[in-house]
């Protein structure tokens, strides 16, 4: 399902002597995810073609819900962000030797489960050929302890875009699907643990609106 603003003209750039339209596409405004959300990713630098000639080419994302043969891709990218906080700190992200089966069996078990949210990026037109995947959010609804005066609250335990798309709105995207997937199931928050060293992590949740609460400390014990 693709969305134009109504009051919006095709705007056209020129790109190694060729003309690309681009449209202005709105997030998708209510209701459930049934059909896939498709937006345009911020510009991404090309080249210089002469003095002043910049070419600037958008790509469509589409969002869509994971489905099993999305799963392998979803693991390598999870991964990605595991072994990441694994050098950080081997102590307090060491990972087992197994970690993909496990992931493998994890996503599986929750695909359709009704509070799991695992929600693909992927680059292209829905309507297209089969599209590769360049981003995936994983969230759930979870019970909180009972201290507060709230029940539960919706929690991302993974997200992670491929280097090639990053900085260009993918993940904020994907921020602004979960909020309104929390929202609809009545929850009045969505966390995210954010490692200390990953800066740009910290600055793209603060820019969504998230605040810092709890800061984790750890001791290593010899």
């Amino acid at each position: 399902m693709t969305f134009t603003h109504p009051l919006s003209s095709p705007s056209y750039v020129a790109c190694h002597q060729k003309r690309v339209r681009l449209q202005e596409i709105l997030p998708y405004p209510f209701g459930i995810l049934t059909e896939p959300l498709v937006f345009v990713t911020a510009p991404r630098f090309v080249g210089i073609l002469g003095v002043l000639e910049v070419c600037m080419i958008n790509d469509l994302i589409t969002l869509v819900p994971a489905r099993p043969e999305d799963v392998p891709g979803i693991v390598e990218l999870c991964l990605s962000v595991e072994r990441q906080h694994e050098a950080y700190w081997p102590l307090r992200w060491q990972l087992r030797d197994d970690l993909r089966q496990r992931y493998h069996r994890w996503l599986e078990s929750n695909l359709t489960a009704a509070r799991w949210l695992i929600l693909c990026a992927k680059a292209g037109a829905a309507a297209g050929p089969v599209l590769p995947l360049v981003g995936v959010l994983v969230a759930a609804i979870q019970e909180e302890i009972p201290i507060y005066a709230y029940h539960e609250y919706a929690f991302i335990h993974d997200m992670a875009v491929i280097a090639e798309y990053r900085r260009r709105g993918v993940a904020n995207k994907l921020l602004q699907e979960a909020r309104r997937w929390a929202g609809r199931r009545g929850v009045n928050q969505i966390r995210a643990m954010v490692a200390v060293e990953n800066q740009p992590a910290t600055e793209l949740f603060s820019q969504a609106g998230y605040r810092a609460t709890y800061r984790e400390m750890v001791l290593a014990i010899e």
